[in-house]
């Protein structure tokens, strides 16, 4: 479970022989545990800026061949070659200048077919006697010109477009293109284009051979030389002194004794590992939020991380965002589908599976809500006992997602109660606890109002002037101003009732008018279920779009403004955004 916080992080220093600078960066980047920060060390200078051109170069040509030979791979052969990546360029421009050969004696067949279609001979081509044109395929009517004037020689259709043949001095009236004539027939095309692809088969044949005996080889290069240029990039982050080299980054707390241990396999005894705990503003945020509450860290990423030491509402996310939806959807019949549609897209978008995810747990929700609210596509068949037919209940509904509020919004307000307490207990109380006792005060008047309590109406009246009073004094009259603004963000949260209900309204709308359509007959019948199936489809799209925008919506702007800062610094790993043998 989530312990509310971003990973803890250790500020260390590593103390190394120079010498041993490139084995140690090697570890680092295989661990991907640290983050390093520039900083400069009493005592020490900095490492000067080295010109890394050449190295960056050769892994820019060993990537591109690494990319070009995964097309070819099959197996892994271990048959390797000398010089495999300046024989592969030679094979690759080989391939390209066969390859537009092949394309141009192609084309050059081509024409010479649809010239022998048209009945021209040689003689004619080399006198240059005729015209040959070309317009669209569907423009018959300028086609039928040509006969009706007597200037069509001859005609021919090939894939889209309609080649004419006419005499040179031949006067046309509309608008055409002309078809580029060779100079001459060659009658040996066929053979020409036959030989170009057995050479091209050969070329492909080769390359084969090289990925198959090499590709491995040359990703473990690549990974090597991405550590080399990972190191060189990074070099002017640390600190030296004749003989010896400092590394400082930041570690994960839980990660500091792997790196230890890890260093000591490598260098025994020659080196020296000082840690503290990170403090600053400038600290990275990690999270570590397991199982399926990760994957709201994405929706998190969307507003901002929060900042190192603050408050990680990613598994209240988890825990209220499929409520929040749930309410708003709540049918069946539209959670199920849903579910099986992200289930069956999931593997289709690899990149997309945390987002995809929330919304499969998502639609799970929908379906328990649309079991309590006994809805599905619309219909109401009572199967169970316990049924809540919210369209029948607004005003219920309705004071559902009120209360719903409260709890969310002073949820938050508690946070950030407790966040601002550890620095401030004075603004803690002034700037959250006050909004809790505001509400007490009005609650408290107003209920003892309406049950003709006049304790609980001078409770509620004393609550209120005590709040008014707190939020003058911290903010003048701004303050009294926002009174009004708290309860506008409680009233936000009848979208819940509203939203819900007037996808249930668009549901039954669609059964209504459909189902007398498929008892009407056959073709009634037909339009009666496309109308069901288009209008169901498109309500439960219009349905899961409102419920995840609403119910991030309530997140973003009236529950995280409670206490969330954020503002936060991803932390990445030394290592971490280089390619590997694996890419």
């Amino acid at each position: 479970m989530s312990n509310f916080k971003p990973v803890s992080m250790k500020e260390v220093d590593l103390f190394l022989l120079e010498k041993n600078l490139e084995s140690v960066g090697n570890i680092l980047f295989d661990l991907k545990l640290i983050e390093f920060f520039n900083f400069q060390k009493k005592g020490f200078e900095k490492y000067e800026h080295k010109d890394n051109s050449e190295v960056s170069g050769k892994l820019l040509s060993l990537r591109s061949t690494i990319s070009y030979l995964k097309e070819f791979y099959n197996e892994d052969t271990s048959k390797l070659i000398d010089s495999p990546i300046e024989t592969v360029v030679e094979l690759r421009k080989k391939e390209k200048i066969v390859s537009e050969k092949i394309l141009h004696l192609k084309d050059d067949l081509k024409r010479q077919t649809i010239l022998a279609s048209l009945k021209v001979n040689s003689k004619e081509l080399e006198a240059k006697k005729i015209i040959i044109g070309f317009i669209s395929k569907e423009d018959k009517s300028n086609l039928k010109l040509l006969k009706k004037e007597k200037v069509l020689l001859n005609s021919y259709i090939y894939e889209n477009r309609t080649y004419f043949s006419i005499k040179k001095d031949a006067k046309i009236s509309f608008s055409y293109k002309e078809f580029y004539l060779p100079k001459k027939f060659n009658v040996n095309l066929p053979l020409k284009i036959k030989e170009e692809e057995h050479k091209k088969n050969e070329i492909t044949h080769k390359l084969k051979e090289i990925a198959n005996g090499c590709l491995l080889h040359l990703q473990k290069e690549e990974l090597k030389l991405s550590k080399k240029t990972a190191l060189l990039e990074s070099r002017v982050k640390f600190n030296k002194t004749q003989n010896f080299a400092v590394i400082s980054g930041y570690v994960p707390a839980t990660k500091v004794k792997l790196l230890q241990r890890s260093l000591e396999e490598e260098l025994g005894d020659n080196f020296e590992m000082k840690y503290k705990e990170a403090k600053g503003d400038n600290v990275p945020t990690l999270l570590n939020n397991p199982g399926f509450s990760g994957n709201y860290e994405e929706l998190l990423k969307m507003y901002s991380l929060p900042k190192y030491g603050e408050f990680d509402p990613t598994f209240l996310m988890f825990l209220i965002f499929p409520i929040f939806y749930g309410f708003i959807l709540g049918d069946v019949g539209y959670g199920v589908l849903s579910l099986i549609l992200f289930t069956l897209i999931k593997p289709m978008f690899p990149a997309f599976k945390e987002f995809i995810s929330i919304l499969q747990i998502s639609a799970i929700s929908s379906t328990l809500f649309g079991a309590f609210y006994g809805e599905y596509f619309g219909y109401e068949p009572h199967i169970f006992p316990f049924e809540f037919h919210r369209v029948h209940h607004p005003e219920t509904l309705l004071y559902a997602a009120i209360a719903f509020g409260l709890v969310h919004l002073n949820l938050g307000l508690l946070i950030g109660f407790f966040q601002e307490w550890k620095h401030s207990k004075y603004h803690a109380i002034m700037d959250k606890l006050v909004w809790i006792i505001l509400q007490i005060g009005v609650f408290g008047w107003g209920i003892g109002a309406s049950i003709g309590s006049q304790t609980l109406t001078v409770i509620g009246i004393i609550f209120f002037i005590l709040a008014v009073a707190m939020l003058v004094k911290e903010h003048g009259f701004i303050g009294i101003i926002e009174i009004p603004s708290f309860f506008t963000s409680l009233l936000s949260y009848a979208r819940l009732m509203a939203v819900g209900i007037s996808s249930v309204v668009i549901a039954v709308l669609i059964n209504e008018f459909a189902f007398p359509m498929i008892q009407g007959g056959i073709i009634s019948g037909v339009f009666g279920i496309l109308l069901l199936t288009i209008g169901h489809s498109f309500n439960m799209f219009l349905g899961n779009f409102e419920s995840f925008l609403h119910s991030l919506r309530l997140h973003y702007v009236e529950f995280f403004t409670k206490f969330y800062e954020g503002n936060g610094r991803e932390f990445e790993a030394f290592g971490k955004k280089v390619h590997s043998k694996d890419d």
